[in-house]
C-alpha cells in the first residue's frame, strides 16, 4: 500500500488570501485541524469539530500588558515560577482562540483558570515539559 499524503493549506476567512488564517486539508472540509511551534516543538491537533493548540517556551519577560484578567494576573504574582505560570496561561488562551473562542484583541477578558466561564470548555487539556508548555482544545461544538 502506498503512502497516502495530506495537503494542508492556509486561507484567510476575512481577506481570501493564502499563506495566514485556520489551516484545512485539501479535500476534507469536515475536518478541523489546529498548528502550532515554536523553536524545536511542532504540535498538531485534527478533530471533526472547532479544535484550538499552542505551544511556547516558557516566556521569561514580564507579561503583555492587558492580556491577563485581574485574577490570572495575580495568579501569576503568586506562583512560584511567574514566568512558567504566565506561559500556562497564554497558551490556553491561544488555543481557544484558535478554537474559535474569542479574538486577540479580547484575551485580556477571557479567563482560563475559570473553566465554564465565557465560553471556556472544562476539556482543555495544559502539558509543561520544560522548556516547553502547551495546550490543546477540542470544543463539543461551534461557538455562537
Amino acid at each position: 500500500m502506498e503512502p497516502r499524503h495530506l495537503e494542508f493549506v492556509q486561507r484567510c476567512a476575512s481577506c481570501g488570501r493564502d499563506g495566514h488564517g485556520r489551516p484545512t486539508i485539501v479535500g476534507h472540509p469536515d475536518v478541523h485541524v489546529s498548528l502550532s511551534h515554536t523553536r524545536g516543538c511542532v504540535a498538531a491537533v485534527a478533530a471533526r469539530s472547532p479544535c484550538g493548540i499552542d505551544v511556547e517556551t516558557i516566556h521569561r519577560g514580564p507579561p503583555p500588558r492587558g492580556v491577563l484578567t485581574e485574577r490570572e494576573a495575580a495568579w501569576v504574582r503568586d506562583d512560584p515560577d511567574p514566568a512558567r505560570a504566565f506561559t500556562m496561561l497564554w497558551v490556553r488562551k491561544e488555543a481557544l482562540v484558535k478554537a474559535g473562542i474569542g479574538t486577540l484583541a479580547e484575551v485580556g477578558s477571557l479567563d482560563v483558570l475559570d473553566p465554564g466561564s465565557a465560553g471556556v470548555p472544562a476539556t482543555m487539556e495544559t502539558w509543561a515539559d520544560p522548556p516547553y508548555v502547551g495546550a490543546w482544545v477540542v470544543l463539543d461544538q461551534a461557538p455562537t
